[in-house]
């Protein structure tokens, strides 16, 4: 069987990607906020060429906070959580969360969609999503950021697969 190869792009692209600064790349490196990076044999980052920028931590209370909003509401879901590009989004978004402990799994349907009402918060993204309280309301408006961000994300993504 064949190795799938890692391909990885340096600082520099990335933060042009990212949209921030070359020092604040090699932070979220430094503090593990990106998945798989590593320094090469002259010390310098690497980072996997499908990573996403990390959230911060309002960004991270609005996507829990949203979870909870359609897991308790379910009529309130969007018709956008439909639509493949924002779908796309959603679902890297989903990963960064599982990759840092905020969420269980969670899994695709047949349609590629992933259903938010069946994904689990774990204790520490329960704990997050609360703590935001009155900076973030429970409500669509808190919807309508996500999609804002599920937007980015996809948009990000789709640069990566032209690097392909």
């Amino acid at each position: 069987m064949k190795e799938k190869q890692e391909r990885y792009i340096d600082v520099n692209f990335a933060s042009d990607i990212f949209g921030v600064s070359k020092n604040t790349v090699t932070g979220y490196c430094r503090k593990g906020e990106i998945k798989g990076c590593k320094k090469d044999d002259n010390g310098r980052w690497l980072i996997p060429y499908d990573s996403i920028k990390p959230l911060s931590k309002h960004q991270k209370v609005i996507v829990l906070q949203s979870i909870l909003i359609v897991k308790n509401n379910p009529q309130k879901k969007p018709q956008w959580f439909f639509e493949d590009e924002k779908a796309c989004g959603l679902e890297l978004t989903y990963k960064y969360l599982y990759d840092h402990g905020y969420i269980e799994s969670y899994k695709k349907t047949k349609k590629s969609v992933i259903k938010a009402e069946k994904i689990q918060l774990t204790d520490e993204g329960m704990k997050l999503a609360l703590s935001g309280g009155n900076k973030a309301r429970l409500d669509i408006t808190t919807l309508s950021t996500l999609l804002g961000l599920a937007t980015q994300f996809a948009s990000l993504y789709f640069q990566y697969l032209s690097l392909k």
